[in-house]
């Protein structure tokens, strides 16, 4: 049955027709449907009318009378269950007097529910953000604040714009003999001088700094600061010994020093380019020592041709060959390879 023809039927029925007279022009439209009880006095039972949902049902003889069940205006007629159900209004309204409003006492709509002072935690006000603290809004709609710093933080420079979060602020923050680095405790490199070397430094704010001089430095052996130049160990002396900063060689006037050792003169094999005297010393057999006016010195060769290659040179005592590399010695010259001639 559609809209109209159920609404032509009520009103005949409200004007007391009988159930058969109000068929009667309608029945042609009427192919089914379920009939929704309401409520029905006793009176009423013994009429014959149709019963109308949401609608209380009496009879005076052939007379249908009807009385509207939903008297309050924010209930609404549930065709299908004969109710009268409330009136739906939006989320965060309420129906007063048939017309939906507002809800929420201070206006502030979640969505779908009312909130007393915040929806997402950018309704909070950030009071506590120099102190390292952040605001959020709760799961009932209450504006909280919490700290951003993690466990075993704590807020350095709180209540300036420079404020962060670290392990410790100052040294203060940490254990004896630990300084605040980069906002975490490490171990200092000393917590004393006597950490340190000795007379050579001093422990200053958890590092040694040296207490030597421009030009001196740190003896490691006496931990003292020696003037450079002194010996500080038996090892800086060749053939002698370190006493109070200074060499005392160990050899004798018939002994020379080879490879920190007192050997009779003459026996001590040299190197090449190493001075040399004849009258005092001598260099190893298969070598020679070379007298010039800027002095005199140990090598294979004194002049180019001391050395046995046509194509050598003395240099520092050492024969050295001239060709470089793509080159071969031909004739007392060097040539391109392959461009030498040979004898047959």
């Amino acid at each position: 049955m559609d809209d109209q023809r159920f609404d032509a039927l009520t009103r005949a029925l409200a004007r007391g027709s009988s159930r058969r007279t109000a068929l009667k022009g309608l029945f042609g439209g009427l192919v089914g449907g379920v009939a929704v009880a309401t409520r029905l006095d006793r009176a009423g039972a013994q009429c014959d009318c149709v019963a109308v949902p949401c609608k209380s049902l009496t009879c005076d003889g052939e007379e249908c009378i009807y009385e509207d069940l939903c008297q309050d205006a924010c209930t609404v007629c549930n065709p299908v269950t004969g109710a009268c159900d409330p009136k739906v209004c939006d989320p965060c309204y309420v129906c007063s007097r048939g017309v939906c409003i507002g809800g929420c006492e201070d206006g502030r709509c979640c969505g779908d529910h009312c909130a007393p002072q915040c929806c997402v935690d950018s309704d909070c006000p950030n009071e506590r953000e120099d102190e390292c603290g952040e605001a959020f809004c709760d799961g009932d709609g209450f504006c909280n604040a919490r700290t951003t710093c993690l466990d075993g933080q704590r807020c350095c420079n709180s209540g300036t714009p420079d404020h962060y979060c670290a392990t410790c602020c100052d040294n203060s923050d940490c254990l004896f003999c630990q300084s605040c680095i980069g906002g975490t405790c490490q171990d200092d490199e000393c917590c004393g001088d006597s950490d340190c070397y000795g007379q050579c430094a001093s422990c200053i704010d958890g590092t040694c700094i040296s207490n030597c001089e421009s030009g001196e430095y740190c003896c490691a052996y006496t931990n003292a600061c020696e003037a450079e130049g002194k010996c500080c160990t038996d090892d800086d002396c060749a053939c002698g010994v370190c006493f109070q900063g200074t060499c005392n060689y160990q050899c004798t006037d018939q002994q020379e020093c080879c490879d920190d050792t007192c050997s009779p003169i003459g026996t001590c094999c040299r190197e090449i380019g190493e001075t040399c005297d004849d009258s005092e010393m001598s260099c190893c057999p298969d070598l020679t020592c070379c007298e010039t006016p800027g002095g005199s010195w140990c090598g294979e060769c004194c002049t180019n041709a001391d050395c046995p290659g046509d194509c050598e040179i003395c240099t520092q005592g050492a024969c050295v060959g001239t060709c470089t590399e793509g080159e071969e010695c031909c004739q007392d010259a060097c040539v391109a390879e392959g461009t030498c001639c040979r004898d047959s």
